[in-house]
């Protein structure tokens, strides 16, 4: 009897397979197996131009013909059914093929539906009518210093590559490659060459941010564009191929080294937040406005629908960012040039007057003048001159094209 018993125990006490696999099972298994079919590598090769006696040069200023591919690797999250994917706007930039790879290897091509490439963010599309399966993008607002942070992404071209950290920070403000990052997440999650434009997921599986950058110095310190951002530009490329140009109503400038607000428009975003002229401008979402450049740094990070903390001398408010309207995007330009400009039966806009201390002067600018053209976009007239300005950011040069005694001559407007 005592020997039956010991044996009962000793097999009540033994653990099935199926017991000790679901002790393995980890949150982070789940979020892996939950995410990973949306998530997708990306092939894309983009020519460059080369000195043929110079092979290690690959400048594209180089005179020599372009006839070498350069292939890039990089990643991408799937985000509605339909084949809609969210990438880094470095990782397709003048791509002339570009194709993605899922979990299961089915190889499928893609279009580029719209950039940012301020912001580094890209919308593609799958060519194809198949129903894949996708992850949302989440709510990155209330992230936690300290959380478990999941990578899943083509490091290297290795794809469905997962890495775990933690959240490090949040709230940095960086400058890398001459793009300005707003707000991004800092992460000890291994992120490496061909991570950029995956998933950061959080321990629910929430997209809660697009993979970017890594400090090249450093080790795992990695930093992800908020998803709550991406939403609002992926929504702007999603309707209008682009982000527009945003709005904020109000006039500044310097004035005993600070920015000073000195007029405030009717219904304006500034209006709505009830700030007031006279007032100082302090910091414009988290970053502080200490000249007109940072306050142009600032607002090329903006998206429009925006919810933004503006700090001023007379306390704190919260405004909507509104799109700029292309008629105010017209008086912006020819008020910035000092010029007036009108319709002319050809094709074009003519300069018709400016002013005496006008900056388009000490572009090259001069009176009789006409437009033509504007960032490769053909310029029928005012109309269509206000409606190609009105997607034009700030910190962004405008390239122009300028006909002068029936010459044609290239023009770059810092604006």
């Amino acid at each position: 009897m005592v020997l039956i018993i010991i044996i009962l125990a000793g097999i009540l006490a033994a653990p099935t397979n199926k017991t000790t696999e679901n002790s393995r099972i980890t949150p982070t298994v789940k979020v892996v197996k939950q995410v990973s079919p949306a998530v997708v590598s990306i092939y894309s090769s983009r020519k460059t131009r080369f000195n043929p006696f110079n092979p290690n040069s690959s400048s594209s200023g180089s005179p020599f013909p372009a006839h070498k591919s350069l292939p890039v690797l990089g990643s991408g999250i799937i985000i509605s059914a339909d084949g809609y994917v969210v990438t880094n706007e470095h990782i397709v930039t003048k791509s002339i093929k570009l194709k993605v790879k899922l979990q299961n290897g089915k190889i499928y091509k893609s279009k580029v539906i719209g950039t940012d490439k301020k912001l580094d963010i890209a919308l593609l599309k799958i060519k194809d009518q198949t129903k894949f399966s996708y992850a949302k993008l989440g709510n990155s607002d209330n992230i936690m210093i300290g959380e478990t942070v999941i990578a899943i992404g083509n490091p290297f071209g290795l794809s469905s590559s997962v890495s775990r950290g933690i959240v490090s920070a949040l709230h940095r403000n960086l400058v890398i490659n001459q793009r300005l990052y707003p707000n991004v997440i800092q992460t000890d999650t291994a992120i490496n060459p061909g991570n950029s434009g995956g998933p950061l997921l959080n321990i629910t599986g929430e997209v809660i941010g697009i993979n970017s950058f890594i400090h090249k110095t450093a080790n795992n310190i990695g930093f992800a564009i908020p998803a709550s951002q991406v939403k609002r530009i992926v929504n702007e490329l999603k309707n209008f191929g682009k982000t527009r140009a945003v709005y904020l109503g109000i006039s500044i400038k310097n004035k005993n080294d600070k920015v000073h607000i000195f007029k405030v428009f009717a219904n304006s975003p500034f209006d709505k937040a009830k700030i007031k002229s006279g007032t100082d401008l302090l910091k414009l979402k988290n970053y502080e406005i200490t000249d007109m450049q940072s306050f142009t740094r600032a607002l090329s990070t903006l998206v429009v629908g925006e919810k933004i903390k503006i700090e001023t001398s007379n306390g704190t408010k919260w405004a909507t960012v509104s799109a700029l309207k292309p008629k105010k995007a017209l008086s912006i330009f020819t008020n910035y040039l000092g010029i007036k400009m009108t319709d002319i039966k050809n094709p074009g806009v003519k300069i018709k007057s400016m002013d005496i201390k006008a900056y388009g002067r000490s572009l090259g600018l001069k009176r009789g003048d006409i437009i033509i053209q504007i960032n490769g976009k053909n310029n029928k007239n005012m109309k269509r001159l206000s409606e190609i300005l009105a997607f034009i950011r700030p910190g962004n040069s405008i390239y122009t094209v300028i006909k002068r005694l029936g010459n044609k001559y290239p023009l770059t407007i810092p604006y």
